[in-house]
């Protein structure tokens, strides 16, 4: 009834090595380090997007076209929306006088 321990464990498989490599957290690895790295990673798929072997989209087609009108439409109507804003808030701060202070004695 009282078994001992095995005192060598199974060894495990590749797999699960690589996995347990790649989660742990490493002393050299920052966040700031691995934000770093993304980033460059990102910008590496970005740039091998539009100049590597990936087709370059259609900047002529109508799908395009369609698309760039509607995103300069809602850029003019968030920029006209911030001049209201703006003109608002100017119109507030006129109307507002501003204190007075107290006469010398």
């Amino acid at each position: 009834m009282d078994k001992k321990p095995d005192p060598k464990p199974l060894p495990l498989p590749d797999a699960s090595r690589d996995f347990f490599n790649k989660v742990a957290p490493r002393a050299d690895r920052t966040p700031l380090k691995e934000l770093q790295e993304r980033y460059a990673d990102k910008r590496a798929e970005d740039r091998l997007a539009t100049h590597g072997t990936l087709p370059i989209p259609n900047h002529h087609s109508t799908e395009f076209i369609v698309e760039m009108r509607i995103r300069e439409w809602m850029m003019r109507m968030e920029r006209e929306a911030a001049d209201e804003r703006k003109a608002r808030a100017a119109i507030e701060a006129a109307k507002t006088k501003p204190p007075v202070p107290p006469a010398p004695k």
